[in-house]
C-alpha cells in the first residue's frame, strides 16, 4: 500500500510506477521459479521504495523526496532487465538443445518477454520522473 506522506505535489507521480511495479512483482510470483527469484526481489525491492516505507534516512525529508525514490528504484532495477533477456536466452538454448518441450519453452518465453516489457516500461516512467527540466524566464 501507497503510504501519503506530506511529500507535496509530486508524490502522486508515483502512484502509477508504484502501482505497476507491484503488478510485476505479482506476476513475477506467478512466473517460473527459475525466472522469479532474482526478479521477483528487484521489483518488490522498487515497490517498496516506491510506496514510501524506507528505513529512515540520516535526511528524514530524502526519503518523502518523490523524485529521490524514483531514482533509488531505478538503481534497484537496474540489473533485471538484463536477467530476464539472459532467461529468455537460456529458455531458447535449451529448446534448441531439444531439453525442454516446445509449448512449454514457447510459454516461458512469453511470459519472460512480458516481463521484460512491463519492467522497460517501468524504467522509462521513472526515468521521465527524474528528468528535470529547466526552464528559463522570459
Amino acid at each position: 500500500m501507497h503510504e501519503p506522506d506530506e511529500s507535496g505535489p509530486a508524490c502522486p507521480a508515483l502512484l502509477d510506477p508504484f502501482r505497476m511495479a507491484l503488478a510485476l512483482g505479482a506476476r513475477a510470483a506467478d512466473a517460473e521459479p527459475a525466472l522469479a527469484a532474482q526478479v521477483r526481489s528487484d521489483l518488490q525491492a522498487a515497490g517498496v521504495t516506491l510506496g514510501g516505507r524506507l528505513v529512515a534516512a540520516s535526511t528524514p525529508g530524502a526519503t518523502r523526496d518523490p523524485v529521490v525514490r524514483a531514482r533509488l528504484a531505478l538503481g534497484l532495477l537496474h540489473g533485471t532487465p538484463a536477467e530476464l533477456r539472459g532467461f529468455i536466452a537460456s529458455i531458447a538454448q535449451a529448446r534448441r538443445r531439444r531439453l525442454v518441450g516446445r509449448s512449454f519453452a514457447a510459454a516461458l518465453r512469453r511470459e519472460g518477454r512480458a516481463m521484460l516489457r512491463g519492467t522497460q516500461r517501468l524504467r522509462a516512467r521513472l526515468r521521465r520522473l527524474t528528468t528535470r527540466t529547466e526552464r528559463f524566464a522570459k
